[in-house]
């Protein structure tokens, strides 16, 4: 088995680790944390090995591959980019009960989590984290470092731009465009495209706020 380490050793690190093991797939050596005050201690049996000064001597220890284990999108992406730097392979995390559907692309980096659904020909960027029990229709268009929460509902014909996040139980009818670094909130039901940069929330979502997010 390919032997990898996972960064981040909190709440939606525990989510990937339990989906990372019932792959079946890797030997995940350790953990990577910045918070030194868990250097040491375990997280579901994984020891945290260090902070990011550690990442140039996991090569070492026959480490390959990595994937970020943090929710929120911008340091996910800076994160995943000091990996391949440091000559890591990106790796997907999909729990055995995601359903995958034929012609879809997932990116380097990404996770699907128990009971994802992603449907015929999507096509998803790099590390994207699709949450437990969100589902993505058709011809979605899923930019890099995108989250989408648990029970986030995507219709056919979607496009979602980089770094944007969608809260828990969001619903898009099809064929809208959300923007890059786009905050939607949580329950929010978007019926109507939504610029670049901005949070919106509501039934039907309306702009709340604008928000640069870069």
């Amino acid at each position: 088995m390919k032997r990898i380490i996972v960064y981040g050793a909190s709440g939606h690190a525990k989510v990937l680790l339990d989906t990372l093991e019932r792959m079946g797939e890797y030997e995940i050596v350790g953990l990577v944390d910045d918070n030194v005050k868990l250097v040491g201690q375990e997280v579901f049996g994984h020891r945290v090995l260090g902070d990011t000064r550690i990442l140039g001597e996991v090569r070492a220890m026959g480490v390959e591959a990595s994937i970020v284990g943090i929710g929120d999108n911008k340091t996910r992406g800076a994160l995943a980019n000091r990996m391949l730097e440091y000559g890591l392979e990106l790796i997907n995390a999909i729990h055995p009960s995601a359903c995958i559907s034929g012609g879809v692309h997932i990116g380097p980096g990404s996770a699907m989590m128990a009971n994802a659904v992603v449907n015929a020909d999507s096509s998803l960027g790099a590390n994207v984290i699709v949450n437990t029990a969100a589902t993505i229709d058709h011809d979605n268009v899923i930019g890099d470092c995108v989250h989408l929460s648990p029970g986030v509902h995507l219709s056919g014909g979607v496009t979602i731009g980089a770094y944007s996040h969608l809260g828990t139980g969001v619903v898009v009818i099809p064929n809208i465009r959300i923007g890059e670094h786009v905050i939607v909130a949580a329950g929010s039901v978007v019926t109507k495209d939504l610029p670049d940069g901005i949070t919106a929330a509501g039934v039907p979502a309306r702009v709340v706020t604008a928000k640069s997010g870069r």
